[in-house]
């Protein structure tokens, strides 16, 4: 009985059905599904508390912002409110302040006939009009300065004796007074 039991096993291995077949087909795709994988599995338990963790901290902020305003009394909900209004005020004017501040340094770079980009405009403009001011001058300045020193650099050196062709001779005396005669 056990060599009919050895003939059945390797009639199977053989002739595989289409059950046996599906199953190993199974097995190599999750093989392959496995390895298609970016993240293991610590790695995903590790983004989803992080995430977790950032929405818990997001959500007691505002939980701790309604509890503040619910044990405030009404004259303090007020004064709060009347805070964060002065704040958002503030920073406004200060965005505002900025944006003149920028027209005046572009029109005083105008002036200069220099024209810059919003990126240069950002280096030199602050909230503060002296110091504006005073930093596209220092701009301005080094712009003079460099300039200056190209041309310097472009200007400086021998200036050629001879124009155009060189394999012509230097001319002597003598041809020099005949060709004043021609």
């Amino acid at each position: 009985m056990s060599e009919e039991t050895k003939v059945d096993e390797v009639q199977v291995e053989e002739n595989p059905t289409n059950e046996d077949v599906e199953q190993v087909e199974n097995l190599q795709q999750n093989d392959e599904q496995k390895s298609d994988y970016k993240y293991t599995d610590s790695d995903v338990d590790d983004i989803v508390q992080k995430r977790l963790a950032k929405e818990k901290a997001k959500f007691e902020k505002q939980k701790d912002e309604a509890q503040k305003l619910a044990k405030m009394n009404a004259d303090q909900k007020k004064e709060y409110e009347l805070e964060k209004v002065q704040k958002e005020r503030d920073e406004a004017n200060a965005k505002l302040a900025k944006f003149e501040m920028n027209k005046v340094a572009r029109s005083m770079f105008n002036e200069a006939k220099i024209d810059v980009s919003d990126d240069t405009l950002d280096l030199v403009v602050t909230s503060d009009a002296d110091s504006t001011k005073e930093n596209v001058s220092k701009f301005l300045a080094f712009t003079e300065s460099y300039k200056e020193a190209i041309t310097k650099d472009l200007t400086s050196g021998i200036t050629p004796r001879i124009n155009g062709n060189s394999n012509e001779k230097p001319l002597s005396p003598f041809e020099k007074k005949l060709n004043k005669y021609k």
